[in-house]
């Protein structure tokens, strides 16, 4: 039986109309605290719509924390509920935790997606600046108060302690050896590494300070837009605006 001929035309119409949810094009494998907030900015200022912790901050997603808390607890390979937490609100770039967590199968998920990873100059250097930050924040008052009796950040505790017991591959203590962190760190820049091909991997090394901004976005921007070196990787820290995203959620 033909199909009813309205039926036909608004369907063709919606092809047409409605966009396709948009892919991922960069993935971010670094983790907090290695420049990620500064990648942000500048993938936003190409043109992307880059995810970040910041942005389940500030949105209040309290569903994408229950879903990553989902995520890291099954490995990552729940590809359709992965998927989803991009492409519904049209992310096409995403970097910071939680995404680098699972920035493994990610790379699968999205096999046109350039995986841009950022460090800093060690493994101590970047210890230095998380174990000030991402690594205590919920031990520090009032946020070791509010997870305890605020529903949001219930679920940002969870999905936070999770997080860390993946990358750590146990549970995450305020008395955890730092060398046992910093291993987990540099561990995951070495498998970086080993598993991306270099057609597709862009590294942000602090150690190279001189490192030309105009040379290293030319390889990824998605148009002819090119950063000088004033506009897209100048230092910008989170160590300040990231408890305030979480008060101001």
């Amino acid at each position: 039986m033909m199909p009813n001929l309205s039926v036909l035309i608004l369907t063709v119409l919606c092809m047409t109309v409605m966009p396709a949810k948009a892919a991922l094009e960069v993935i971010g494998s670094g983790f907090g605290r290695s420049g990620t907030d500064t990648m942000r900015v500048a993938l936003n200022a190409l043109g992307y719509k880059t995810d970040h912790i910041k942005e389940i901050l500030e949105n209040g997603l309290t569903a994408h924390m229950e879903t990553w808390h989902e995520l890291l607890k099954n490995g990552c390979d729940d590809e359709a509920a992965s998927k989803a937490l991009y492409e519904d609100l049209g992310y096409t770039a995403a970097v910071d935790f939680p995404t680098s967590a699972c920035w493994e199968a990610l790379m699968w998920a999205y096999p046109m997606a350039k995986i841009v990873h950022t460090q800093r100059k060690s493994g101590e250097d970047w210890y230095a600046s998380a174990s000030d930050s991402i690594l205590s924040l919920m031990q520090k008052f009032p946020f070791n108060i509010f997870k305890r009796i605020d529903p949001f950040f219930i679920h940002f505790a969870k999905m936070s302690d999770q997080l860390w017991g993946r990358i750590m591959k146990r549970a995450m203590e305020a008395s955890l050896d730092p060398g046992f962190i910093i291993a987990a760190y540099d561990a995951n820049n070495v498998r970086v590494l080993e598993m991306v091909t270099p057609d597709r991997l862009l590294i942000h090394d602090q150690r190279r300070a001189g490192h030309p901004c105009a040379t290293f976005w030319a390889n990824l921007c998605p148009t002819s837009i090119i950063l000088t070196p004033t506009q897209g990787l100048n230092s910008m820290s989170s160590r300040e605006t990231l408890p305030r995203a979480l008060l101001q959620r």
